[in-house]
């Protein structure tokens, strides 16, 4: 994927700079990408298919697909980030834990938060209520074994 990207933005930088547009000639026999008044980047003969790929081309201009890079970058960054985080973490996806104090709760680690307050956070979903979630930092839980006893 990343060999694409490098190639993607390589090729959206060497092309004619935006904005493109899409226009159906009056003469119904043409579809046309255009950049400017006199600029065609491509043109299409008038059916079908030649519309769709005209208005997808327009679409997918230097700036769009740029953008989309970056966006796919830093998506790439942030997972890559939370990957390592979740190696830090007491504990993983799916764990069984139960709240240590309080009113009880016992359930399944389906996700985690942080706040500037709760650095290590656990979303916890109910064994006994499927689909109730409540969100517990990390100081607030225990491990629990597969029979119910405390780790």
């Amino acid at each position: 994927m990343s060999d694409d990207l490098v190639k993607l933005e390589e090729l959206a930088k060497a092309a004619t700079p935006g904005p493109w547009w899409y226009q159906k000639t009056g003469d119904n026999y043409t579809h046309i990408v255009r950049r400017g008044e006199n600029a065609f980047i491509v043109q299409f003969p008038q059916n079908k298919i030649g519309g769709k790929n005209a208005m997808f081309i327009a679409a997918a201009n230097p700036a769009t697909v740029l953008s989309m890079v970056a966006t796919i970058r830093a998506l790439q960054e942030q997972l890559k980030t939370a990957r390592n985080d979740a190696g830090n973490r007491k504990f993983k996806l799916g764990d069984r834990v139960e709240k240590i104090s309080g009113s009880s709760w016992r359930g399944y680690v389906v996700g985690f938060y942080t706040t500037k307050l709760t650095p290590e956070g656990y979303a916890v979903e109910s064994e006994n209520e499927p689909g109730s979630v409540q969100i517990y930092p990390v100081t607030a839980l225990r491990a629990l074994k597969v029979n119910g006893e405390s780790e």
